[in-house]
């Protein structure tokens, strides 16, 4: 049995960025005195604010995502397990990302460059090993209705192609944005809050301008083994 959902691009996805660019980024922010001289202090912090920033998130959203799925489903959600999982992806990709960046820096200081070239990379290694976990092990997102089904969610590679370069687009755009803390090093919290703001604000619209007009929806599938 497998079910397709459609999953619009609308200004929720605004707040969800927002939401994930204001806890990741004032966490560089203040700690950007320790990792400055030191890679792998960079990577760690990317680890943790990635893996920590999606928990959260995943957290307040965790009512709202199983009245989703009820509703797409046409029956009830019971729970919704993979958030720990999805919460160590999201620590690796944020890390991946870092790394990529750090290379990327020794050929050019063009910071949209340096997002265009880390988030193409980091996003799509990320989706793929999800669907590698997933074929593998039969380890990803599952969802239990209360007729004790469980439903594996997946994602096409059209799909993952499609969201690395939305998100490449996204990085692009949001990564100069994201560094505006930069000068302001005395009030550098502050400053970070502002730069998650503006680069989740500046960054999102386009995807969902680019989603409106072309009337692209991510699909995600659910299927029972």
């Amino acid at each position: 049995m497998q079910n397709i959902i459609k999953l619009s691009l609308n200004f929720k996805l605004i707040i969800f960025l927002v939401i994930l660019e204001v806890l990741t980024i004032p966490i560089v922010a203040i700690t950007n005195s320790i990792v400055v001289n030191n890679p792998i202090y960079l990577l760690i912090i990317g680890f943790v604010a990635g893996a920590l920033a999606i928990l959260v998130i995943l957290k307040l959203i965790e009512t709202p995502i199983k009245r989703f799925f009820s509703k797409e489903l046409n029956v009830e959600i019971i729970k919704v397990n993979g958030s720990l999982y999805i919460g160590l992806l999201s620590g690796f990709l944020l890390m991946f990302m870092f790394f990529t960046q750090e290379i990327v820096i020794h050929f050019t200081n063009n910071d949209y460059i340096v997002g265009l070239v880390s988030a193409f990379f980091s996003v799509g290694v990320t989706l793929i090993i999800y669907r590698i976990m997933l074929h593998l092990f039969n380890y990803g997102i599952k969802i239990t209705t209360s007729n004790n089904q469980v439903l594996t969610l997946t994602v096409d590679y059209r799909d993952i192609i499609i969201i690395t370069l939305l998100f490449t687009l996204y990085e692009t755009i949001a990564s100069p944005l994201s560094i505006i803390w930069l000068p302001h090093i005395s009030h550098r919290l502050l400053w970070g809050i502002l730069s998650g703001i503006v680069s989740g604000v500046s960054g999102g619209l386009p995807l969902i301008l680019i989603s409106h007009l072309t009337g692209y929806k991510i699909q995600l599938r659910l299927y029972s083994r």
